[in-house]
């Protein structure tokens, strides 16, 4: 029995939490709320939508402020007209919304205007900056136009029309003249 009572005080004194590892617990983020079936909408002061946002959930973190989407489906708009909409399986929102980096499987759609036929874009990972219309990425990024594509490591996009993209190493593109 004394055997036993000492094998038990061994392995609870082996096992017990640190005071380092106390204090690093109570310093850790952890999640303070969650929503699920987020949509929501952002307008400017003329009233005209300026981005939607959904995701089948969010988790915000309450220490570093970051939010967990899952399944993000992100339009923006340039005086109520949808010019781009994004999806991926996941996203993380940083700087209360003014950076949302965009992840697995991103999927991009640019509607044609006057200069530009419709467009998608397919990468592993994409930073937008909704605010101020502007996406990168440094992974693999693929664009295809109709019958045209390009395939670069690497692209900075100003998504505001005109619009301007600028891609970064190994580039290839093929393009037929209609």
């Amino acid at each position: 029995m004394a055997f036993l009572l000492t094998l038990l005080t061994a392995t609870w004194w082996a096992l017990r939490p640190s005071s380092e590892t106390k204090r690093k617990t109570a310093g850790e983020d952890h999640m303070d709320y969650y929503a699920t079936g987020v949509d929501l909408s952002v307008f400017s002061a003329k009233g005209e939508r300026v981005r939607h946002l959904q995701a089948q959930r969010l988790e915000h973190m309450e220490k570093s402020n970051r939010g967990f989407l899952f399944q993000p489906h992100l339009e923006l708009f340039e005086k109520d007209k949808k010019t781009w909409e994004m999806r991926a399986l996941h996203a993380t929102v940083e700087q209360n919304g003014k950076l949302l980096l965009l992840e697995n499987r991103v999927w991009g759609w640019h509607a044609a205007t006057r200069r530009h036929p419709a467009a998608t874009l397919t990468t592993e990972r994409l930073k937008v900056k909704p605010d101020e219309k502007y996406a990168e990425t440094d992974l693999p990024v693929t664009i295809n136009s109709k019958n045209n594509w390009i395939h670069s490591v690497g692209m900075k996009a100003w998504l505001k029309e005109p619009g301007k993209v600028h891609f970064l190493s190994r580039t290839r593109a093929h393009y037929e003249v209609e």
